[in-house]
């Protein structure tokens, strides 16, 4: 084969790299094809890609060669020498003397373009006889935007340093586990290397609970003997050699910094170091993250800790760093520094830098002289690392406290509880740990933690009489507002002026920005009812508070539980993988099977058994080895709610039998909003309606005067559904005038199938129709499969078909429903238009309720449209 040599970059498409390999390794593959050029630039990983597809060669029990460039000549590694010379051998030779064959040979080439002229021309022409002559696969890597000259329509990969998103994914596929703030440092030293990525965060990961909390590492991991690396180096005189630390430390430790320190100012740099260094958006930064990390790897704790204060010393530092970096260098006590840390503290909570409050509280509990000021300062750090994610400084913070053999702060009792029910489920032994520190604290923000851990375990364990307890132990200490928030979000008592002053109170005390404070509301906003006019009061304050770490989670997580109960059920289960995948970052394992058990719910409503029954059977198993009764109930539910829409009714009624019911006050868990409906049809099926009475006025008790929109809705519905007279009309009708369709589509759609049931056997058929009708439309919309098949099949049992009951032609409205309609066509709400119209917001409520079945519609989004079409057949009689 005759190779043209062309400096022009060959023209190639963008071909995802596992398309392109596999295409290389394929039994019909070209010549072409088996030659791929992986490209980018430094830190994009080419050398690390080159190392996995060698090991995924090896693996399948390939022959690989592996050459890189050494100053311009070509290396071979020690173990390629012998395939490579067996494959140099069988290219020409007769067939019989071959040796015997491997299923393929795969040569991989790094840094191909740093070859000198002739030595890349050598080796260009034997590797395409290989590709041509032996079915070699041939895999070359080169800088950015370089190609291999000679050589038509390769295919090339590129590669681009991975952004921040992918190097987070990459670490938690690793199982990295570091605080925020060192895996932030993790990512500015790999500048998107993969290979750096994996190797620093499994070195750092594998350190001590202390040296993973420290501000600044006392010593970087080596890698190896890294030629390249060794070789830009050696050149540097000692000058150099320390501006280059100063910009590697600066870089990696410092990245709000532009450094401009020397004697003189201004930063000098020779010719030899400017080869290294490239100017980029916050300063000065190495080309090749490899160089920069054996830099700093060779450096020693003396010399990090010079070049830190000499970086720190730079006007552009922020002043939270200039005292990170005068603790890092004060090895013993030094009580002057003190003051000064203990004041970035508050400035860091109300800027939203929880991270940086707990570092500068445990520099501040490592130099006091204090063993007093040492424990609490120790313990309000893990209080904000445990309510942020970063369990591994609580850890260090306990295995500090062990080893010096003293009780363990009241505060650190609290993080540690937190992090034990979230890591494990165990809320038993929690409570019991956090009502003894109760009795043994003397400070009110110890108190403030302990109850936020106590109300999370309550939460969790989902029992009333835990909250009953709860409330008594509460009721004479003087808490935070934010606490008392929580404990108001149990009571469902009409709003007043004194619940408002609180909500004002809770507002102001969110200015500080104490991560309990945001866990705490989170537990309130999970409480409440999804019609609850609070939780858009919630919602305004939490969307002041930070979001690092575990708090993004729960954020994330209401956001998910909203487009659930708003019916956005594809939006939900999407939003809720990204809240596993943060769960189990944290380690959270409870929050990993909450969250499989609210995944098993939405796949049983959208109609996929498999996938619901295997997540809530993970769940429930998870929920049974670690005592977690929130957990168990939502995976139950999620199975009983698949039960029912199968029409598995005996199914159900044994789990409802079978489930332990919350003891005290009547509390839903936000994720199972209409279980109660779920188990009075299932008794109603099998005609078991003493159970089912006795369900209803248990529930009807406990919610009393308090009920929402919405469980009032259920609460008529079931009590409907049981109801063999006329008197089940008015119930069914009074609970679908209580709750806008847009509010709770999916519970609206299922009273309206629970009602047309009623209506076929009470031989309403007509009625009937319509009702399935919009069940079945509304189970459409919301990607309710299971569901929108039982509706319709309801609508074949009683004589219908998909058309519209009643053309819109003749429908005939009332001036006052036009009116109604008109508006609400035009975006108000039922206040708005009861406003206008001089009626009161349940008349409204009612007039849409009879409006909806008439146009043939099942919510305002259509009202439009039907009223279009009213109007048109006027506008041809009028012509």
């Amino acid at each position: 084969m005759s190779i043209s040599i062309s400096n022009a970059r060959p023209v190639h498409g963008t071909v995802h790299d596992d398309d392109v390999l596999r295409r290389a390794v394929h039994t019909s593959s070209s010549t072409n094809d088996r030659f791929v050029v992986v490209e980018g630039p430094r830190g994009s990983g080419k050398s690390h890609a080159l190392a996995g597809i060698a090991a995924a060669a090896r693996a399948d029990g390939h022959a690989v060669v592996e050459l890189r460039s050494s100053d311009g000549d070509p290396v071979i590694a020690s173990n390629s020498l012998e395939p490579w010379l067996r494959l140099v051998q069988d290219v020409g030779a007769p067939a019989s003397t071959r040796s015997p064959a491997t299923r393929r040979s795969f040569v991989l080439v790094d840094d191909f373009h740093t070859l000198v002229d002739t030595a890349r021309s050598v080796l260009r022409t034997v590797l395409a006889g290989l590709v041509r002559e032996s079915d070699t696969v041939c895999v070359v890597a080169v800088d950015d935007r370089q190609c291999v000259p000679g050589w038509v329509d390769l295919q090339y990969v590129p590669l681009r340093p991975l952004g921040d998103a992918d190097a987070e994914e990459l670490l938690r596929r690793d199982r990295v586990d570091l605080p925020t703030s060192r895996a932030g440092l993790l990512l500015r030293l790999a500048d998107g290397n993969p290979a750096l990525l994996h190797a620093v965060g499994r070195a750092w990961s594998a350190g001590s609970a202390a040296e993973r909390t420290t501000p600044f590492p006392t010593s970087y991991p080596r890698l190896g003997a890294s030629g390249d690396a060794v070789r830009a180096l050696d050149g540097l005189s000692e000058r150099a050699r320390s501006t280059a630390l100063a910009i590697a430390v600066a870089s990696v430790e410092f990245p709000e910094d532009h450094p401009t320190w020397d004697d003189q100012g201004a930063l000098l740099l020779d010719e030899r170091l400017r080869e290294l260094v490239v100017e980029g958006r916050t300063g000065l930064g190495f080309r090749d993250p490899f160089v920069r990390l054996h830099l700093l790897s060779t450096a020693t704790a003396a010399e990090l800790r010079r070049v830190r204060s000499l970086v720190a010393a730079s006007a552009a530092v922020p002043e939270r760093l200039r005292v990170f970096a005068e603790a890092a260098a004060s090895p013993a006590h030094d009580d002057g520094l003190v003051p000064r840390l203990f004041a970035l503290v508050d400035e860091s909570l109300r800027l939203r830098r929880p991270d940086d409050a707990a570092t500068a509280l445990v520099e501040a509990a490592r130099l006091t002289s204090s063993d007093a000021d040492r424990a609490q300062f120790g313990a309000r750090a893990a209080t904000i690392a445990a309510f942020t994610g970063d369990f591994a400084l609580v850890d260090a913070e306990a295995e500090r406290v062990a080893s010096d053999d003293e009780p363990a702060h009241p505060a650190l009792v609290g993080a540690l509880e937190f992090v034990r029910a979230a890591r494990t489920g165990d809320v038993r032994a929690g409570r019991r740990a956090v009502l003894a520190a109760l009795d043994r604290s003397t400070r009110p923000d110890e108190d403030d933690v302990l109850v936020a851990t106590l109300h999370v375990l309550c939460y969790l364990r989902g029992d009333g009489s835990w909250w009953d307890e709860a409330l008594a132990v509460t009721a004479d200490r003087d808490v935070d507002p934010v606490l008392r928030v929580v404990e108001d979000c149990l009571d469902d008592e009409p709003a007043g002026e004194e619940r408002a002053a609180l909500y004002r109170a809770a507002r102001v005390s969110m200015a500080d920005a104490q991560p309990w404070k945001a866990v705490a509301l989170h537990v309130a906003w999970s409480l409440l009812d999804a019609t609850d006019p609070r939780r858009e009061v919630l919602d305004a304050v939490l969307s002041r508070s930070a979001d690092a770490g575990l708090l993004r989670y729960f954020g994330s997580c209401r956001a998910a539980v909203a487009a659930y109960q708003a019916g956005r059920f594809t939006a939900a289960s999407a939003a809720l993988d990204g809240v596993r995948r943060s769960a189990e970052e944290w380690g959270a394992d409870t929050f990993v099977a909450l969250t499989d058990a609210l995944q098993a719910l939405i796949h049983s409503l959208q109609g996929e058994p498999e996938q619901a029954t295997t997540k809530a059977d993970r769940a429930a198993r998870w929920a049974l080895q670690h005592g977690a009764p929130l957990v168990a109930r939502a995976a139950d539910h999620a199975r009983s709610s698949l039960d029912v829409a199968m029409g598995r009714f005996e199914e159900a009624h044994a789990r409802t039998t079978t489930r332990p019911a919350p003891a005290g006050r009547w509390l839903e868990n936000s994720y199972g909003p209409i279980g109660l409906l779920d188990a009075v049809e299932s008794a109603a099926r099998l005609r078991l309606t003493d159970h089912g009475r006795s369900l209803v006025s248990a529930a009807e008790r406990t919610v009393g005067s308090g009920a929402t929109p919405r469980r009032s809705m259920v609460l008529k519905a079931a009590r409907a559904v049981l109801d063999a007279d006329a008197d089940a009309r008015v119930l069914f009708e009074d609970a679908l005038a209580d709750v806008d369709t847009e509010v709770a589509p999916f519970e609206v759609a299922r009273v309206r199938l629970a009602y047309g049931e009623w209506l076929r056997r009470s031989m309403h058929a007509l009625e009937a129709r319509t009702q399935f009708r919009l069940a079945a439309s509304t189970f459409e919309v919301l990607g309710a499969g299971q569901w929108q098949a039982r509706a319709e099949r309801e609508l074949r049992v009683a004589g219908g078909t998909g058309a519209p009951s009643v053309p819109l032609e003749s429908t005939d409205l009332s001036e006052q429903e036009r009116r109604v309609a008109s508006l609400a066509a035009a975006g108000l709400t039922n206040k708005q238009i009861a406003n206008q119209l001089f009626l009161s917001p349940r008349t409204v409520s009612g007039h849409l309720y009879r409006l909806f079945p008439k146009l043939g519609v099942t919510t305002r989004a259509g009202l439009r449209d039907a009223l279009l079409g009213l109007e048109a057949p006027r506008s041809d009689a009028l012509r």
